[in-house]
């Protein structure tokens, strides 16, 4: 095995997953055989904790998670390490914006997850995702004053998810950061807030060089990540904005893209 990296950053959705959202058996295998390597594998994910954990113990990772888009950092226990939560005033301004052009928007924090009871049917997308339904509310306005908000969703279709997410950037200036984290997600963060500055604060946190991280996404959320480590790989599938970052295309989500990254750059094979 190659001494170069100590710690492999993936993502889950477009990924560590296939197209159908599972895990195949190549992938757990390399997975697996990396972690008995004695390398931290380690989940980064914009999924929440309660729904994107389960894929590290189907894999049976110990190690600290990074989630909610790098908003909540766990350890291998679940103990919240590292949390960043939106202003509130901001997250107002996004809900209201929503609610004027009667757009569906699910609001999260590291426990829950909310959005309004007339806009359900449009958030049930979510289930493809293996989540559980959202807590309803009436008042979606208020939600700032009841609880810590760490990121909102639009769920858009992909042919407008583009011009909704320039015009929401436009809107709430340099308060949130917008991006696209599926083909028909609108995300919208705390400034300066990613999966690389979550990371970034992990691999601190566990004393390893940012040079001897090896990560792997597929979307625009996974641009920083991939900026941050000293080797990142897109997904064949992945969004052009992160191929243009990227030191290496692996072959796609549903073509053990991971695990050929994994055995070429891990333990240099090829296959």
């Amino acid at each position: 095995m190659t001494s170069a990296f100590q710690l492999i950053a993936i993502d889950l959705d477009g990924t560590l997953l296939d197209s159908q959202h599972r895990l195949t058996p190549r992938t757990k295998a390399a997975v697996w055989r990396a972690a008995e390597a004695g390398l931290h594998v380690v989940i980064a994910t914009g999924r929440p904790r309660f729904s994107g954990y389960t894929y590290a113990e189907q894999l049976g990772l110990k190690t600290p998670g990074v989630y909610l888009q790098g908003l909540a950092v766990y350890d291998g226990d679940g103990t919240l390490l590292h949390q960043i939560t939106m202003q509130p005033e901001t997250a107002r301004r996004i809900l209201r914006y929503a609610l004027d052009h009667d757009l569906a928007v699910m609001v999260y924090n590291h426990q829950r997850k909310v959005t309004a009871r007339h806009l359900s049917e449009r958030t049930k997308l979510l289930t493809r995702y293996g989540e559980p339904m959202p807590d309803y509310v009436d008042d979606l306005l208020s939600l700032p004053d009841q609880m810590p908000i760490s990121k909102l969703i639009f769920l858009e279709r992909v042919e407008t998810a583009d011009a909704v997410r320039r015009a929401l950037q436009a809107a709430v200036g340099d308060a949130a950061n917008v991006f696209l984290s599926q083909p028909d997600f609108v995300e919208a963060l705390p400034p300066n807030a990613s999966k690389g500055a979550g990371l970034a604060w992990l691999i601190a946190h566990l004393g390893v060089p940012a040079e001897r991280v090896l990560a792997i996404g597929d979307g625009e959320n996974d641009i920083e990540m991939l900026q941050l480590a000293g080797f990142g790989v897109a997904m064949a599938n992945a969004a052009p904005r992160l191929k243009a970052v990227a030191d290496f295309v692996t072959r796609s989500n549903d073509e053990d893209g991971v695990a050929y990254a994994i055995e070429r750059f891990i333990f240099g094979e090829e296959g």
